[in-house]
């Protein structure tokens, strides 16, 4: 009778025993450590992979870190600058109104509205005497106005208003100091703010203040005579007149009654 070590089945499953011891074997002295090696140089290289990206983000943070405080440097020298330039032109431009100031700090003569060098026609002169007085650049756009361009440091035109009722005789005298300045000269002298309102006031004291915001000044050239000065503060120019007003320059019904009650 044949041994049950014989038996097919005995000697198949013997077979497949052996096998798997045999690939037991070589799976966990071969095959395993094979992987586990492969894994940790994989996990290797994705640490310095992750660890080359975190110090590229850092170099990068810090790059960028440098580049705001250049930016911030740069924008505290541009600031720098622009005071350093603001206050430059604030010097210069004191120091040019110092300039004018003391070269035409006598342009009026005391009690007089006329300007000096500028008084050549008064009110009440015929207007005939305007061409021999100014020879210079007139125009005229009625039978009742003429104005003279001069060549001026100040004064940069002069406009009469005249009537031919009156054995054409100059009624109104304009005295502009040039709304376009720019215009006329390649440097135009600097007029200081308030500068024709403060030597009228000088020239002729303090003045009355009629209009809807008190903000036209009138002056009486003498008790004798009806001239009257009128200025109205923000312009370029003063009116020495005996019947014309500036626009804007009239007494308001409170003003009136004031007057009146002094």
């Amino acid at each position: 009778m044949p041994s049950i070590t014989d038996h097919p089945l005995t000697l198949c499953a013997a077979g497949v025993v052996a096998t798997v011891g045999v690939c037991t074997v070589a799976t966990f002295q071969w095959i395993v450590p094979t992987m586990t090696a492969s894994l940790t140089h994989s996990a290797e290289l994705l640490k310095e992979g992750l660890k080359k990206r975190d110090d590229d983000k850092h170099g990068l943070e810090r790059q960028i870190n440098g580049l705001k405080n250049q930016i911030t440097n740069l924008n505290k020298e541009v600031e720098d600058f622009r005071k350093v330039i603001a206050l430059k032109d604030k010097s210069i431009a004191k120091l040019k109104t110092e300039l004018f100031e003391s070269q035409k700090a006598n342009i009026f003569t005391a009690k007089s509205p006329y300007p000096m060098g500028l008084d050549k026609v008064k009110i009440g002169d015929p207007i005939e005497k305007i061409a021999e007085a100014y020879p210079f650049e007139t125009n005229s756009n009625n039978n009742s106005w003429i104005s003279v361009k001069l060549p001026s440091e100040v004064f940069t035109r002069i406009g009469f208003n005249h009537s031919y009722e009156v054995q054409g005789k100059v009624e109104a005298i304009t005295f502009d100091l040039g709304r376009f300045r720019g215009m006329l000269q390649q440097e135009p002298p600097v007029i200081p703010d308030g500068w024709l309102e403060q030597m009228l006031t000088r020239s002729l004291g303090e003045p009355i203040l009629i209009g809807v915001d008190d903000d036209c000044l009138v002056w009486l050239e003498d008790k004798k005579s009806n001239v009257m000065i009128f200025y109205k503060r923000g312009d370029t120019n003063y009116m020495v007149s005996t019947s014309l007003l500036p626009g804007g320059c009239f007494i308001t019904d409170e003003q009136r009654k004031k007057s009146k009650d002094r």
